[in-house]
């Protein structure tokens, strides 16, 4: 029973997501893929154009009404941006200790959101997660990756369908090691 138990463990940890190996198609566009011609890529998913949202999200503020990240710069393989940043601004604690045998304690945190400088260095990608999402949340011929930088820091883009092997062999190019998945899991 217990291995039993594990191995359900392990199979709910690795959730639905598939490895996904470079297509001919992408191994064709990374065999060809120039310095410039990178940074050329780059500029293009990364900025907001008429196909594409391009930089969209990171790992930075979780609060999506203010998420407006803007893209500062783009210098060869390196990203920089701005996010808003979460910091505490207020912690107030009341406590009732004479309400009888029951303790109550109330604990109220109160934060505040700065915008704030980052950067993304595209030769740390460790793995570019492709997914799908239902219209209204992503239009059919869109498609959104995230790219994680280390275990819990990422970027998210919004790209369309049609820019997916460029970006993915963009990603190989400054990152040869990266993991490409799609879906949820690890």
């Amino acid at each position: 029973m217990k291995y039993v138990c594990l191995l359900l463990f392990a199979l709910l940890i690795q959730g639905c997501a598939t490895k996904l190996e470079l297509t001919s198609r992408q191994k064709e566009i990374l065999a060809n893929l120039t310095d410039s011609e990178a940074e050329k890529i780059t500029k293009n998913i990364f900025s907001r154009t008429e196909k594409h949202f391009g930089l969209i999200g990171s790992n930075h503020t979780q609060i999506q009404a203010l998420t407006k990240l803007e893209l500062v710069g783009i210098e060869s393989c390196i990203i920089t941006y701005t996010d808003y940043a979460e910091h505490i601004s207020n912690v107030n604690t009341k406590s009732n200790m004479f309400s009888g045998n029951n303790i109550q304690v109330n604990t109220t945190i109160s934060y505040d959101y700065t915008r704030e400088k980052y950067t993304l260095d595209l030769r740390n990608i460790k793995k570019l997660r492709l997914e799908d999402f239902p219209p209204p949340l992503c239009p059919v011929d869109k498609q959104l990756l995230t790219a994680y930088y280390s275990f819990s820091k990422y970027v998210s883009l919004h790209i369309s369908k049609d820019e997916v092997d460029e970006t993915i062999a963009l990603i190989k190019f400054y990152s040869p090691g990266a993991r490409i998945i799609f879906g949820n899991g690890f």
